[in-house]
């Protein structure tokens, strides 16, 4: 069988309608095999939770972007990563998983955002067999933070440790 020659896809980000927005100031990944859970939570000074949201991402995509979230980090100013206490999410708080497969991030002044968005790789494959070269990947969710906290999560994923400081394996 001769082996097919797989062209490049460009997946497109276009869409701005994120169906999840929320500002956070804590953060947990946790290992589940071959993804991670992110949580996000909003807390108040009371140790309230205001706000949560939780999404998995494979563990190929966050190598896939290892390179480009470092050189963000690096380019992104000179705040210094925030001293994180350790934070558990309630199970009560969280109410579905998402999904995403790709990662963005930006920032002006003190605050950032993390864009995720998600592409079906059955898409992808289609479109390979079929000749196109654009799929298209849908907004999950925007999520908002002091920049020092974005800073702290990326350089946590990429540790020496195989997993983040303040995660937990299953």
């Amino acid at each position: 069988m001769a082996s097919e020659k797989l062209k490049e896809i460009h997946i497109s980000m276009d869409s701005q309608a994120f169906p999840r927005t929320m500002l956070y100031n804590r953060f947990m990944v946790e290992q589940f095999g071959p993804v991670r859970i992110f949580y996000f939570a909003l807390v108040d000074e009371e140790d309230y939770v205001r706000d949560s949201y939780a999404c998995a991402i494979d563990e190929e995509t966050i190598q896939r972007q290892k390179d480009d979230l470092l050189n963000y980090v690096a380019r992104a100013g000179s705040s210094t990563p925030i001293e994180t206490s350790p934070w558990r999410p309630k199970l009560s708080t969280i109410h579905g998983i998402d999904v995403a497969n790709v990662i963005r991030a930006a920032r002006v002044g003190r605050l950032s955002e993390l864009r995720l968005f998600n592409y079906s790789i059955g898409d992808v494959l289609d479109r390979q067999r079929e000749g196109g070269k654009t799929v298209q990947a849908i907004p999950v969710a925007l999520l908002c933070c002091e920049e020092g906290l974005q800073r702290t999560m990326f350089l946590s994923l990429y540790s020496e440790e195989k997993a983040p400081k303040n995660a937990k394996k299953r």
